[in-house]
């Protein structure tokens, strides 16, 4: 009597176990959010440590998918060794974090061996990586081939089942990327998520197991009745390339299916490449936040999910699947493309589009991305028909096809991620993607479909000479000219993290940017005066200084200009960045050359947690979170404390406050977290931003001290240069940046959330509620001059006026403003009527600001004062 087996239930187990698919890849894609998140603390909040795991967790999948697929005709019972591997997975899972924390801690161990070696420390962070996922992932990747069997009892079934199962998953995995990205992780935080996702994926395998335990008590009652295998089993796949029958029980692919998984191996490879090109390129269209992220990742998979379903009954109803998949591969070549350069003149539309909110964002990312990945997923049901020789062989086969396509989407991925970029740059990784898949699509077609072949390799070799002659345009280059109009393009270097560049001014002004992002510009003086507030009021002017997100290296500027400065180390993740602010920016000169100084390229997290240095002075100026959040775990608790272990007795740590660019909670966030961190803080005016200062002990300034280094020659020079407006090379004008000291700054700070890596806040930072009560918070709360008193040394003889202190004070909070013009009117005026001493000159000034930003109401009465002032 034959074994009991659940290899064909009826339709409504296939519905309920179809459903617990969809939730499986739900489940996946929120393990794969949650675990980068969680790796992120061991090995960096950056791009490349992202593709690093990602990697890894892809490997898994390709490694579980070829194994368990070869094992899974053999299995009497699919549905219940689905089961199983859910349950495994949840398992794996639930002890996700002390497995992580353990490799935390072997990194630690290993760390200052690797530091020197960026190659080194990479190879030890994929090797941990693996060890953590490897498991969970394999397990993953072989619930496809293993559950297949029941959804294909004949072979004609081969490319539909394949698709449907595929593609509910993967619409799983759409819901899991949006679901784990913007809300489980941002309400009950990384291990809050873990877990509640590990959980589901235990229902998933135990409902599994239930599904199992009554289809064996059918199967059992007519197993007698069963034979081995319909006679379907073993008729070989129509349309497949010089295919032939096969065999009863012959376990070997058809003939043909070989240059199939070739193609499909480079199909994987474009693919993920086109996903990092799109990841890359759309930060130049929409603000880089949680938001574009998540849903490139999501918009990405629900057109695979959605191509997979709509070609599904096609897979299997076609005479010519071959030239049906050269199509799809010619397909994804060429709307890829357009989606790449069609956008392009309506950047400015496009930016304020997605500025709406996030349902406009993913609107308009579907108009971009959809069409693509539309026919990306429709090669999985093709691909799974002309690769199936017989029914009981679908897991096997389809899954050494599934794991082919993974394998090329890891090296697609590491390889747009790590070298192309790199070597090539876009525009020439754009011509070798199309011609990869135009090469595939060619060998399918050209056999029997020769007109269409040479028309797909005619298009082929249009698309670079549309470029070259100017008729498309280069990317990025044809981006860039259009973002600064007017402006000189002076450098673009593309790189693994970014693509940096760099435009002159009519003005003559230098600005360098970082994808859509300003990192510095001459103008201002701002980031320049980031170094020299704490280089003029710590008590001793420090030996040793770390500078943390270099970027284009203004505030590195101060430290060079004191010679008792022996050591200076910055640490930045791009190195595209250091390239080309050393070689542009004037400031930057000599830098390269000085003995004092060394440039690393490490992650700034990473470094400060492990660097077993002591430093006098650290500063950090890393983009605020709503431009690039990444950069959120740079305003964490741990950071803070990270940075702070790495303070010598009395050293300093100065961080920008980008309170324009924080709502009122996140400011409230973001000085609440650093003052839970450093016991004495202060808040200094610095032009635009503000900087927070942290120390472990009492701040005692020396005014004495502080006006001979303001009065060298050095110093004094370039504080003309790039302060000439706020003159702060005055002791007085200096001084009066002073706004918030301990007790005032934590007043400011009170209610605000602690931000942890694990509840990392500011991640999801949009601009959307951005607004002027932070800044009257801090106006509010602004130090006294008579309990400052008690903390400056050498006042005697300094000249200080209190009566023109506080009214300078007054001035600066109120030039904060300007970012919310009708709010800075209101402001600006109070402050003219009563601290100004040239009311006249700045109401004139006040009218063509009010003037300029429309606020016409406003302008009238500010030129009512006006003409009734003498």
């Amino acid at each position: 009597m034959s074994r009991p087996t659940d290899t064909q239930p009826p339709p409504g187990a296939l519905t309920l176990l179809a459903g617990a698919y969809l939730l499986s890849g739900l489940c996946s894609l929120a393990y794969q959010a949650v675990w980068i998140h969680r790796f992120s603390r061991l090995f960096g909040s950056t791009v490349l440590a992202a593709s690093a795991v990602v990697a890894v967790f892809f490997g898994g999948l390709a490694l579980g998918s070829r194994l368990l697929g070869h094992v899974s005709p053999r299995l009497g019972r699919p549905v219940r060794a689905y089961g199983l591997l859910e349950i495994g997975i949840a398992l794996w899972a639930a002890a996700f974090p002390l497995l992580a924390s353990g490799a935390e801690a072997i990194y630690s161990a290993l760390w200052s061996r690797a530091a020197g070696s960026p190659a080194a420390l990479t190879l030890l962070r994929v090797l941990l990586a693996a060890a953590v996922l490897l498991p969970p992932t394999v397990l993953m990747g072989g619930t496809l081939p293993v559950l297949l069997r029941p959804f294909v009892p004949r072979l004609d079934a081969a490319g539909r089942g394949a698709g449907h199962l595929y593609g509910v998953n993967a619409l799983g995995a759409a819901a899991g990327s949006l679901l784990a990205g913007l809300v489980l992780i941002r309400h009950l935080g990384a291990l809050g998520a873990n877990l509640a996702v590990a959980a589901l994926n235990l229902v998933i395998g135990l409902a599994a197991l239930a599904v199992a335990r009554r289809l064996e008590g059918g199967a059992a009652a007519k197993a007698a009745e069963r034979t081995p295998a319909s006679p379907d089993a073993i008729t070989p796949a129509r349309g497949a390339p010089g295919g032939t029958p096969a065999g009863p029980g012959d376990r070997a692919m058809i003939p043909g299916a070989s240059l199939v998984l070739a193609c499909f191996t480079v199909s994987g490879f474009v693919s993920m490449a086109f996903e990092i090109i799109w990841l890359r390129h759309l930060t130049f269209f929409f603000q880089d936040t949680i938001e574009l992220y998540t849903g490139i990742i999501a918009i990405f998979i629900l057109g695979l999910a959605g191509g997979s379903l709509l070609a599904a009954r096609a897979a299997s109803r076609t005479s010519r699947p071959a030239a049906l998949l050269g199509a799809l591969l010619a397909g994804i070549a060429l709307t890829a493309l357009v989606s790449l350069h069609a956008p392009v003149p309506h950047r400015a539309a496009l930016f304020a589009w997605g500025g709406r909110g996030p349902l406009h964002l993913l609107a308009a990312l579907a108009g971009l991305l959809l069409v693509p990945t539309l026919l990306m997923g429709a090669t999985f049901p093709v691909v799974s028909r002309l690769v199936t020789p017989s029914a009981r062989q679908v897991g096997d086969h389809v899954g050494r096809a599934y794991a082919l396509n993974t394998a090329g989407g890891i090296a697609g991925l590491l390889a747009a991620g790590f070298l192309l970029f790199d070597y090539l740059g876009m525009q020439h990784t754009l011509y070798l993607l199309a011609g990869c898949s135009a090469a595939a699509a060619v060998a399918l077609l050209a056999p029997r479909q020769r007109v269409a072949g040479a028309l797909v390799m005619a298009l082929a070799l249009a698309y670079p000479l549309l470029v070259e002659t100017g008729t498309l345009g280069r990317l990025p280059h044809r981006l860039l000219v259009q973002t600064e109009p007017g402006s000189e393009l002076l450098a673009v270097r593309e790189g693994a993290t970014g693509t940096t560049w760099a435009t002159r001014s009519p003005a003559g002004g230098i600005r360098v940017m970082q994808n859509n992002v300003v990192i510095a510009r001459q103008e201002g003086g701002f980031a320049v005066l980031q170094g020299f507030v704490p280089m003029l009021i710590a008590p001793e002017i420090p030996r040793r200084v770390l500078g943390l997100a270099f970027g284009a290296g203004l505030s590195s500027y101060a430290p060079r200009l004191f010679p008792e400065v022996r050591e200076m180390e910055f640490v930045d993740i791009s190195p595209e960045n250091v390239e080309v602010a050393l070689r542009l920016l004037p400031e930057n000169r000599g830098l390269a050359g000085d003995p004092r100084a060394r440039i690393v390229i490490d992650d700034a997290t990473s470094l400060v947690r492990r660097s077993p240095g002591a430093y006098d002075l650290v500063y950090a100026e890393p983009t605020p979170p709503m431009f690039s959040f990444r950069n959120a775990v740079l305003y964490t608790r741990e950071f803070y404390a990270g940075v702070r272990d790495r303070l010598a007795p009395g050293g300093l740590f100065a961080q920008v406050l980008p309170a324009a660019q924080l709502s009122p909670d996140e400011t409230a966030g973001v000085m609440s977290t650093f003052a839970s961190v450093f016991p004495h803080c202060l808040l200094w005016w610095n032009h635009t931003d503000m900087i927070m200062i942290g120390a472990h002990g009492p701040f005692a300034i020396d005014l004495r001290q502080v006006q001979a280094r303001l009065a060298r020659p050095a110093v004094r020079q370039a504080l003309e240069q790039h302060a000439a407006a706020a003159s702060i090379r005055q002791l007085d004008r200096f001084l009066a940046g002073l706004l918030l000291w301990d007790d005032a700054f934590r007043a400011v700070a009170a209610g605000g959330d602690i931000y942890t890596e694990d509840r990392l806040g500011l991640q999801y930072a949009s601009g959307r509620h951005l607004g002027p009560a932070n800044l009257d918070r801090i106006q509010q709360n602004l130090t006294p001059w008579d309990a400052l008193i008690p903390h400056l040394a050498g006042r005697a003889g300094a000249g200080l006026d209190p009566g023109e202190l506080t009214a300078r004070r007054q001035r600066y909070v109120t030039l904060s403003y300007t970012p919310y013009p009708a709010r800075y009117g209101e402001v600006a005026l109070d402050y003219i009527q009563e601290h100004s001493t040239s009311p006249r000159q700045d109401l004139t000034d006040l009218h063509a600001y009010l003037t300029r930003h429309g606020l016409h109401a406003q302008a009238a009465r500010v030129a009512a004062m006006l003409a009734a002032s003498p």
